[in-house]
């Protein structure tokens, strides 16, 4: 299928210059800033790298024990953060996007 064929070429590449596009906006010394609050990018790091893998797993154990491939492609979706979305609704709700 030609599409497939392409698609694998071009996704990574079109996903990174939308990404870096979305990054360019962001000064580098607003990142360092986003980390003052301990307490609060401790708390997220751990829900996502933490938390929410075994939730993944736990739902996906729950209803999809029976199709080995969408509790795969579950928890992949559940554990992959969407940076660009989350920025994009950060950005428009004039929210601190750095963090």
């Amino acid at each position: 299928n030609m599409i497939h064929m392409y698609s694998e070429k071009f996704i990574v590449p079109f996903l990174f210059f939308m990404l870096y596009g979305l990054f360019l906006s962001i000064p580098l010394k607003e990142i360092k800033n986003g980390f003052r609050n301990l307490k609060f990018a401790g708390t997220s790091l751990g829900i996502n790298f933490i938390w929410t893998p075994f939730l993944a797993w736990g739902l996906g154990a729950l209803f999809l024990s029976d199709h080995p491939a969408l509790w795969v492609g579950f928890i992949m979706l559940m554990v992959t953060p969407c940076t660009d979305w989350y920025l994009i609704f950060t950005e428009i709700a004039k929210g601190n996007v750095a963090l």
